[in-house]
């Protein structure tokens, strides 16, 4: 542990950081929200346009995230800090009285994280289930039975074809 510690420049930047990330975080977990409701009413018309919004915020995510990232590169080696830069380690050089506002700050953005975690796996599971039950329609209409569904290690469905797989032409 070394004697440097953060001036109060590099706190506020550190806070504004954590505070536009957890936003742009916020507005992904809205656009997810979003996403699961179109899907939900099969409106295809709204996912195209929320694909045309979302670029908008994965471009201001990812540029958060890299200046944030570049930042604590910076004040991880000027703390005097080796190897990868941990936000609890710039936390423990902050003097006590501002350790709690960036432990908020660090909370918020981790909770929002976890929302967003949450959001997509939800809509993962849609999607994976609505590919699935299309693709039991489309085999039974043209192939008639039971596909043969398989799962892959990511748990991921995989429908084999059919041994004697035929069309019958005369729908």
């Amino acid at each position: 542990m070394t004697s440097a510690t953060l001036t109060t420049e590099d706190l506020h930047l550190l806070h504004a950081w954590l505070d536009a990330e957890a936003a742009a975080q916020t507005e992904l977990l809205d656009l997810l929200q979003v996403q699961r409701t179109c899907m939900v009413k099969q409106d295809l018309k709204g996912l195209e346009t929320l694909v045309e919004r979302s670029q908008t915020v994965l471009r201001r995510l990812e540029s958060a995230t890299r200046s944030r990232a570049a930042a604590f590169e910076g004040l991880w080696a000027r703390l005097g800090h080796e190897g990868e830069p941990r936000l609890d380690g710039i936390l423990e050089s902050v003097s006590p009285t501002q350790r709690p506002a960036l432990a908020r700050a660090k909370q918020r953005l981790q909770g929002v994280l976890q929302e967003v975690q949450r959001a997509t796996r939800g809509n993962q599971v849609l999607a994976r289930s609505s590919l699935d039950v299309n693709r039991a329609i489309v085999h039974a209409v043209f192939a008639g039975g039971e596909p043969n569904t398989t799962y892959d290690r990511g748990a991921r469905t995989r429908t084999e074809r059919p041994v004697n797989a035929c069309v019958d032409r005369e729908l």
